[in-house]
């Protein structure tokens, strides 16, 4: 985890100096923004947290649907089963 400590090229060094330099990059931009330009991005940030939560339910509700729907083939499927075997057991006896 800690190859080379003197040229840093550890991946947690890399990441913790990724972290840092986004950090200060994104501080900068932000305190350099003017207050329309702040807007439009919370709006924007808004916009996107509301879809990932919408795609999260969305899909949600799919799964369930989908598990619904599988029941509901299975359980269709063994009444016509049953039903199929009782008429041939019924016609084999008669």
């Amino acid at each position: 985890m800690f190859t080379n400590r003197v040229s840093g090229n550890s991946p947690v060094m890399k990441f913790w100096t990724g972290f840092i330099i986004g950090a200060a990059l994104s501080g900068y931009v932000v305190t350099n923004m003017t207050a329309e330009q702040r807007r439009r991005a919370a709006a924007t940030l808004k916009r996107s947290a509301t879809k990932l939560r919408n795609t999260q339910v969305g899909d949600a509700v799919v799964t369930g649907a989908t598990d619904i729907a599988g029941a509901a083939g299975e359980r269709a499927s063994a009444v016509v089963n049953n039903g199929t075997e009782s008429v041939a057991e019924f016609v084999e006896a008669n």
